[in-house]
């Protein structure tokens, strides 16, 4: 029976049966853990508002060594490092006397964090690596921007076009994982972030990114891509970084900002 659960990061591909009734049922049976950050943890929970699962989950944090129990005889170590993903994503890197794998799960390689400082002085046996964009036959894996010059091509835009509209609305196709897209934006104009209830409660938690939003209305407004946002009208400044998926189809070069190609007004693509 398994004891032990790992969870690198709360994104819905990621966690998919962690609802069932099957999984109930073994962490009850088995007493079995669910290990992972915090912020994991808590936007599981508020997101899917599965309560049962809240005593089951062991908060580890990041670039500490943990010895994990997996049987009733035997121990594993493990260290969380930053997988620069979205809040609260994290690698795991197990290891015993004799051996070490590590398991990325989704994550953004960044060469200056302390992650890759331990991973550079530690030898691996086995690589576990999640490779979505990881596509030569596509060869878009090399062409992402860094979040800081997302960050950057955003706040630009913005500057250019703000004179021409009265709001900004940015569609996200998922959350976590786009906050330091629009709190570079919050800083820049100095403004709160207004969110829906639903994705206020989601973020309640999470301290670096609850400081920057709102449930009351703001010049800037982020909502899920297929919302229907009631703010929204014509002199509506809309973003949608999506880049991604673009370049997933190699249709578009990565510091490229489009208007959207469906003839809706105001709608721009952006890194």
């Amino acid at each position: 029976k398994c004891s032990a659960f790992f969870l690198s990061h709360c994104h819905t591909d990621h966690i998919k049966g962690i609802d069932s009734q099957e999984f109930k049922e073994v962490l009850q049976l088995s007493e079995a853990k669910i290990y992972a950050t915090f912020m994991t943890a808590s936007l599981v929970l508020r997101r899917s508002k599965l309560s049962y699962l809240k005593k089951h989950f062991v908060y580890l944090e990041n670039n500490e060594m943990y010895t994990i129990p997996v049987s009733k005889s035997d121990t594993i170590n493990v260290t969380l490092l930053d997988a620069n993903h979205c809040p609260g994503s994290v690698m795991f890197l197990f290891s015993t006397s004799t051996y070490t794998a590590l398991y990325t799960g989704d994550f953004r390689f960044n060469q200056d964090s302390e992650a890759y400082t331990i991973l550079a002085e530690t030898e691996i046996n086995s690589l576990y690596i999640d490779t979505t964009f990881f596509t030569p036959k596509l060869a878009c894996f090399y062409k992402f921007p860094s979040r800081k010059e997302s960050e950057e091509a955003a706040v630009t835009f913005v500057l250019n076009e703000k004179e021409k509209c009265t709001r900004l609305n940015i569609h996200v196709d998922v959350t976590p994982g786009w906050e330091n897209v629009f709190i570079a934006l919050a800083k820049k104009f100095n403004c709160l972030v207004q969110v829906s209830p639903e994705l206020y409660y989601e973020y309640e938690e999470i301290d670096d990114v609850i400081l920057y939003l709102t449930k009351e209305k703001s010049w800037l407004h982020v909502n899920k891509t297929n919302a229907h946002c009631v703010f929204c009208e014509d002199s509506t400044l809309q973003l949608r970084p999506s880049i991604q998926w673009k370049l997933h189809n190699n249709s578009l070069n990565s510091r490229a900002m489009i208007a959207s190609k469906t003839g809706t007004k105001n709608v721009w693509y952006i890194t």
